[in-house]
Protein backbone atom coordinates (compact mmCIF):
# COMPACT_ATOMS: atom_id res chain seq x y z
CA UNK A 1 0.00 0.00 0.00
CA UNK A 2 1.58 3.16 -0.92
CA UNK A 3 0.44 7.17 -0.74
CA UNK A 4 -0.25 8.30 -4.24
CA UNK A 5 -1.25 11.82 -5.59
CA UNK A 6 -2.92 11.87 -8.62
CA UNK A 7 -3.21 15.38 -10.72
CA UNK A 8 -6.18 15.63 -12.67
CA UNK A 9 -7.88 13.37 -10.75
CA UNK A 10 -11.11 14.48 -11.82
CA UNK A 11 -10.68 14.20 -15.80
CA UNK A 12 -11.25 10.83 -17.78
CA UNK A 13 -8.04 8.98 -17.44
CA UNK A 14 -7.96 10.30 -13.65
CA UNK A 15 -10.86 9.03 -12.49
CA UNK A 16 -10.39 5.50 -13.80
CA UNK A 17 -7.19 5.59 -12.36
CA UNK A 18 -8.39 6.95 -9.19
CA UNK A 19 -10.77 3.64 -8.73
CA UNK A 20 -8.14 0.85 -9.55
CA UNK A 21 -5.26 2.49 -7.28
CA UNK A 22 -8.43 2.89 -4.68
CA UNK A 23 -9.18 -0.97 -5.69
CA UNK A 24 -5.50 -2.15 -5.09
CA UNK A 25 -5.06 -0.78 -1.50
CA UNK A 26 -2.93 2.46 -1.86
CA UNK A 27 -4.09 5.92 -0.35
CA UNK A 28 -5.36 8.30 -2.76
CA UNK A 29 -5.18 11.75 -2.94
CA UNK A 30 -6.51 13.72 -5.96
CA UNK A 31 -5.46 17.01 -6.78
CA UNK A 32 -8.74 19.01 -8.44
CA UNK A 33 -9.55 22.64 -9.61
CA UNK A 34 -12.71 23.00 -7.20
CA UNK A 35 -13.62 21.43 -4.71
CA UNK A 36 -16.12 18.28 -4.98
CA UNK A 37 -14.13 16.74 -7.73
CA UNK A 38 -12.34 14.01 -6.32
CA UNK A 39 -13.34 10.74 -7.19
CA UNK A 40 -14.71 8.44 -4.78
CA UNK A 41 -12.51 7.06 -2.20
CA UNK A 42 -10.15 10.16 -2.81
CA UNK A 43 -8.73 12.15 -0.24
CA UNK A 44 -9.35 15.95 -2.48
CA UNK A 45 -7.30 18.52 -2.55
CA UNK A 46 -7.57 22.12 -4.16
CA UNK A 47 -5.00 23.32 -6.61
CA UNK A 48 -5.14 26.12 -9.06
CA UNK A 49 -4.41 26.42 -12.29
CA UNK A 50 -0.90 24.76 -13.80
CA UNK A 51 2.07 27.15 -13.83
CA UNK A 52 5.20 27.59 -12.69
CA UNK A 53 3.51 29.42 -9.59
CA UNK A 54 1.12 26.53 -8.12
CA UNK A 55 1.73 25.99 -4.71
CA UNK A 56 1.66 21.77 -4.84
CA UNK A 57 3.19 21.73 -0.92
CA UNK A 58 -0.15 21.00 0.64
CA UNK A 59 -0.69 18.40 -1.71
CA UNK A 60 2.57 16.61 -1.42
CA UNK A 61 2.81 16.16 1.91
CA UNK A 62 3.05 12.94 3.03
CA UNK A 63 2.99 11.26 -0.25
CA UNK A 64 5.58 8.64 -2.02
CA UNK A 65 4.23 8.82 -5.66
CA UNK A 66 2.68 11.07 -8.06
CA UNK A 67 1.04 10.77 -10.77
CA UNK A 68 0.93 13.66 -13.02
CA UNK A 69 -2.22 13.54 -15.40
CA UNK A 70 -3.09 17.09 -15.56
CA UNK A 71 -2.46 19.24 -18.29
CA UNK A 72 -3.72 22.17 -20.64
CA UNK A 73 -5.24 19.54 -23.26
CA UNK A 74 -5.59 20.30 -27.20
CA UNK A 75 -8.88 21.75 -28.14
CA UNK A 76 -10.82 22.29 -31.28
CA UNK A 77 -11.14 25.94 -30.92
CA UNK A 78 -8.39 27.61 -29.21
CA UNK A 79 -9.52 30.55 -26.95
CA UNK A 80 -5.87 31.85 -26.31
CA UNK A 81 -4.02 34.20 -28.37
CA UNK A 82 -0.91 32.86 -27.61
CA UNK A 83 -1.27 29.25 -27.51
CA UNK A 84 2.52 28.09 -27.27
CA UNK A 85 3.01 30.50 -24.66
CA UNK A 86 -0.29 29.22 -22.98
CA UNK A 87 1.04 25.58 -23.29
CA UNK A 88 4.16 26.27 -22.68
CA UNK A 89 3.60 27.68 -19.17
CA UNK A 90 0.67 25.01 -18.11
CA UNK A 91 2.72 21.82 -19.42
CA UNK A 92 5.89 22.64 -19.21
CA UNK A 93 6.72 24.95 -16.30
CA UNK A 94 3.73 23.99 -14.55
CA UNK A 95 5.25 20.13 -14.70
CA UNK A 96 8.67 21.75 -13.87
CA UNK A 97 7.24 23.15 -10.95
CA UNK A 98 5.09 19.86 -9.77
CA UNK A 99 8.85 18.09 -9.53
CA UNK A 100 10.97 20.53 -8.54
CA UNK A 101 8.53 20.78 -5.14
CA UNK A 102 7.59 16.92 -5.34
CA UNK A 103 11.66 16.22 -4.37
CA UNK A 104 11.50 18.80 -1.76
CA UNK A 105 8.81 16.83 -0.14
CA UNK A 106 10.58 13.55 -0.55
CA UNK A 107 8.69 11.68 -3.58
CA UNK A 108 9.84 8.70 -4.11
CA UNK A 109 8.80 8.83 -7.80
CA UNK A 110 6.64 10.73 -10.54
CA UNK A 111 4.98 8.64 -13.29
CA UNK A 112 4.46 11.76 -16.08
CA UNK A 113 1.69 11.60 -18.66
CA UNK A 114 2.48 12.88 -21.55
CA UNK A 115 1.88 11.88 -25.11
CA UNK A 116 2.94 10.16 -28.04
CA UNK A 117 2.26 13.92 -29.70
CA UNK A 118 5.84 14.64 -27.89
CA UNK A 119 7.65 12.10 -30.60
CA UNK A 120 5.48 13.59 -33.31
CA UNK A 121 1.82 12.69 -35.70
CA UNK A 122 1.59 11.76 -39.21
CA UNK A 123 5.43 11.26 -40.00
CA UNK A 124 7.06 8.27 -39.87
CA UNK A 125 5.14 4.65 -40.79
CA UNK A 126 5.73 4.21 -36.92
CA UNK A 127 6.99 5.84 -34.02
CA UNK A 128 9.51 3.97 -32.16
CA UNK A 129 10.88 5.35 -28.86
CA UNK A 130 14.78 5.42 -31.20
CA UNK A 131 13.12 8.04 -33.19
CA UNK A 132 13.97 11.85 -32.94
CA UNK A 133 11.31 13.68 -31.78
CA UNK A 134 9.54 16.18 -34.13
CA UNK A 135 6.34 17.77 -32.29
CA UNK A 136 3.93 19.02 -34.77
CA UNK A 137 1.71 21.39 -32.39
CA UNK A 138 2.30 23.26 -29.36
CA UNK A 139 0.37 20.98 -26.99
CA UNK A 140 2.83 18.28 -28.75
CA UNK A 141 5.77 20.41 -28.09
CA UNK A 142 5.12 21.78 -24.50
CA UNK A 143 4.95 17.83 -23.48
CA UNK A 144 8.66 17.30 -25.01
CA UNK A 145 9.80 20.29 -23.03
CA UNK A 146 8.08 19.29 -20.21
CA UNK A 147 9.65 15.69 -20.64
CA UNK A 148 13.36 17.52 -21.13
CA UNK A 149 12.59 19.55 -18.15
CA UNK A 150 12.50 16.21 -15.72
CA UNK A 151 14.98 14.71 -17.56
CA UNK A 152 17.55 17.73 -16.14
CA UNK A 153 15.90 17.25 -12.59
CA UNK A 154 16.68 13.64 -12.83
CA UNK A 155 19.90 13.48 -13.62
CA UNK A 156 20.67 16.45 -10.79
CA UNK A 157 18.63 14.97 -8.32
CA UNK A 158 18.44 11.74 -8.82
CA UNK A 159 14.86 11.70 -8.55
CA UNK A 160 12.84 8.67 -10.09
CA UNK A 161 10.84 9.53 -12.98
CA UNK A 162 9.02 7.41 -15.17
CA UNK A 163 7.51 9.32 -18.61
CA UNK A 164 4.72 7.67 -20.77
CA UNK A 165 3.48 8.46 -24.46
CA UNK A 166 0.53 7.14 -25.12
CA UNK A 167 -1.69 7.66 -28.03
CA UNK A 168 -5.52 8.26 -27.89
CA UNK A 169 -6.66 6.79 -24.71
CA UNK A 170 -10.59 5.51 -25.42
CA UNK A 171 -12.86 4.04 -22.75
CA UNK A 172 -16.35 3.85 -21.25
CA UNK A 173 -17.35 8.14 -20.57
CA UNK A 174 -14.33 9.50 -22.92
CA UNK A 175 -14.43 12.47 -24.17
CA UNK A 176 -13.27 14.80 -27.40
CA UNK A 177 -13.05 13.36 -31.04
CA UNK A 178 -14.59 9.71 -29.69
CA UNK A 179 -17.29 11.08 -28.45
CA UNK A 180 -18.34 13.46 -30.83
CA UNK A 181 -17.66 10.33 -33.26
CA UNK A 182 -20.07 7.92 -31.27
CA UNK A 183 -22.61 10.74 -31.60
CA UNK A 184 -22.61 10.97 -35.40
CA UNK A 185 -22.79 6.77 -35.07
CA UNK A 186 -26.18 6.97 -32.86
CA UNK A 187 -27.52 9.78 -35.36
CA UNK A 188 -26.88 7.43 -38.64
CA UNK A 189 -25.20 10.01 -40.15
CA UNK A 190 -23.43 8.60 -43.28
CA UNK A 191 -19.21 8.47 -43.16
CA UNK A 192 -17.58 8.21 -46.46
CA UNK A 193 -14.57 6.41 -44.61
CA UNK A 194 -15.38 2.45 -45.83
CA UNK A 195 -12.21 3.22 -48.53
CA UNK A 196 -10.36 3.91 -45.43
CA UNK A 197 -7.73 1.15 -44.92
CA UNK A 198 -5.19 3.27 -42.51
CA UNK A 199 -3.85 1.58 -38.58
CA UNK A 200 -4.35 3.88 -35.70
CA UNK A 201 -2.73 3.58 -32.64
CA UNK A 202 -5.13 3.92 -29.58
CA UNK A 203 -4.95 2.17 -25.77
CA UNK A 204 -8.04 1.29 -23.28
CA UNK A 205 -8.34 3.18 -20.34
CA UNK A 206 -8.28 -0.41 -18.34
CA UNK A 207 -4.81 -1.00 -20.18
CA UNK A 208 -3.43 2.02 -19.35
CA UNK A 209 -4.15 3.19 -16.06
CA UNK A 210 -3.00 -0.80 -15.37
CA UNK A 211 0.21 0.58 -16.73
CA UNK A 212 0.44 3.13 -14.56
CA UNK A 213 -0.16 1.54 -11.69
CA UNK A 214 2.24 -1.50 -12.49
CA UNK A 215 5.00 2.09 -12.66
CA UNK A 216 4.00 2.23 -8.96
CA UNK A 217 6.37 -0.04 -6.93
CA UNK A 218 10.16 -0.05 -6.10
CA UNK A 219 11.12 -1.96 -8.88
CA UNK A 220 10.27 -0.27 -11.85
CA UNK A 221 13.03 1.80 -13.27
CA UNK A 222 13.87 3.39 -16.50
CA UNK A 223 15.76 6.12 -18.79
CA UNK A 224 13.50 5.71 -21.65
CA UNK A 225 10.20 7.49 -22.05
CA UNK A 226 7.87 4.14 -22.28
CA UNK A 227 5.56 4.40 -25.71
CA UNK A 228 1.97 2.06 -24.87
CA UNK A 229 -0.32 1.04 -26.85
CA UNK A 230 -2.73 -1.92 -27.71
CA UNK A 231 -1.45 -4.53 -29.04
CA UNK A 232 -3.53 -4.02 -32.45
CA UNK A 233 -4.18 -1.20 -34.51
CA UNK A 234 -7.30 -1.03 -36.32
CA UNK A 235 -8.48 1.58 -39.44
CA UNK A 236 -10.80 4.23 -38.64
CA UNK A 237 -13.73 2.02 -40.34
CA UNK A 238 -13.06 -0.61 -38.39
CA UNK A 239 -13.09 1.67 -35.19
CA UNK A 240 -16.06 3.07 -36.33
CA UNK A 241 -17.83 -0.72 -36.98
CA UNK A 242 -16.74 -1.66 -32.91
CA UNK A 243 -18.11 1.49 -31.64
CA UNK A 244 -21.25 0.65 -33.76
CA UNK A 245 -21.72 -2.90 -32.78
CA UNK A 246 -21.49 -1.57 -29.05
CA UNK A 247 -24.15 0.96 -29.57
CA UNK A 248 -26.07 -1.61 -31.18
CA UNK A 249 -25.97 0.45 -34.66
CA UNK A 250 -25.31 -0.13 -37.73
CA UNK A 251 -22.52 1.70 -39.46
CA UNK A 252 -23.40 3.68 -42.13
CA UNK A 253 -20.45 3.88 -44.16
CA UNK A 254 -19.48 4.09 -47.84
CA UNK A 255 -16.25 4.61 -50.02
CA UNK A 256 -15.07 7.60 -50.99
CA UNK A 257 -11.85 8.14 -52.21
CA UNK A 258 -9.44 9.22 -49.58
CA UNK A 259 -7.33 12.04 -51.76
CA UNK A 260 -10.30 13.61 -52.34
CA UNK A 261 -11.06 13.49 -48.71
CA UNK A 262 -7.81 15.03 -47.78
CA UNK A 263 -8.60 17.72 -50.33
CA UNK A 264 -11.88 18.52 -49.32
CA UNK A 265 -10.10 18.93 -45.88
CA UNK A 266 -7.70 21.35 -46.98
CA UNK A 267 -10.38 22.95 -48.43
CA UNK A 268 -12.59 23.77 -45.79
CA UNK A 269 -9.33 24.58 -43.48
CA UNK A 270 -9.92 21.09 -41.39
CA UNK A 271 -7.18 18.96 -43.03
CA UNK A 272 -5.65 18.25 -39.47
CA UNK A 273 -8.86 16.56 -38.70
CA UNK A 274 -9.40 14.57 -41.80
CA UNK A 275 -5.34 13.75 -41.20
CA UNK A 276 -6.30 12.14 -37.99
CA UNK A 277 -9.13 10.23 -39.22
CA UNK A 278 -7.49 8.36 -42.78
CA UNK A 279 -3.74 8.74 -41.81
CA UNK A 280 -1.49 6.23 -39.79
CA UNK A 281 -0.76 6.61 -36.36
CA UNK A 282 1.85 3.26 -35.87
CA UNK A 283 3.29 3.29 -32.39
CA UNK A 284 6.05 0.62 -31.77
CA UNK A 285 5.57 0.20 -27.65
CA UNK A 286 8.56 -0.78 -25.44
CA UNK A 287 6.38 -1.35 -22.19
CA UNK A 288 8.09 -5.01 -22.33
CA UNK A 289 11.32 -3.77 -21.25
CA UNK A 290 10.25 -2.36 -18.00
CA UNK A 291 7.59 -4.80 -17.21
CA UNK A 292 8.74 -8.79 -18.24
CA UNK A 293 5.34 -10.82 -19.02
CA UNK A 294 3.07 -7.73 -19.40
CA UNK A 295 -0.18 -8.78 -20.69
CA UNK A 296 -3.20 -6.45 -22.04
CA UNK A 297 -5.99 -6.40 -19.10
CA UNK A 298 -8.51 -6.17 -22.51
CA UNK A 299 -8.56 -6.79 -26.16
CA UNK A 300 -9.20 -3.76 -28.51
CA UNK A 301 -12.29 -4.69 -30.26
CA UNK A 302 -13.54 -6.20 -26.85
CA UNK A 303 -13.06 -2.09 -25.25
CA UNK A 304 -14.29 -0.59 -28.04
CA UNK A 305 -17.64 -1.90 -28.18
CA UNK A 306 -17.41 -1.79 -24.30
CA UNK A 307 -16.99 1.86 -25.21
CA UNK A 308 -20.12 2.12 -27.46
CA UNK A 309 -22.22 0.30 -25.15
CA UNK A 310 -21.31 2.73 -22.12
CA UNK A 311 -22.25 5.94 -24.24
CA UNK A 312 -25.44 3.80 -25.12
CA UNK A 313 -26.47 3.09 -21.93
CA UNK A 314 -25.76 6.80 -21.13
CA UNK A 315 -27.90 8.41 -24.07
CA UNK A 316 -31.01 5.98 -22.69
CA UNK A 317 -30.60 7.30 -19.21
CA UNK A 318 -30.90 11.02 -20.95
CA UNK A 319 -34.12 10.12 -23.60
CA UNK A 320 -35.51 8.51 -19.93
CA UNK A 321 -35.42 12.40 -18.25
Amino acid sequence: MSRVLVTGANGFVGRHLCSQMISRGHVVTASVRRPGLAPEGAREVIVGDLGPDTDWEGALDGQEYVVHLAARVHVMAESSSDPHAAFAKANAAGTVRLAEQAILAGVDRLVYVSSIKAQGEGGPSSYAVTDASSPTDAYGLSKLRAEEGLRRLEREFEFGIVILRPPLVYGGGVGGNLLRLMKIIERGIPLPLASVHNQRAMISVDNFTNIIALCIGPDFGTADAVLVADSESLSTADIIRELAAGLGRRPRLFPFPPRLLELAGSLSGRRPEVERLIGDLKVITNISQFIPNYTEVVATRVALRATGRVFASRSDTRAGD
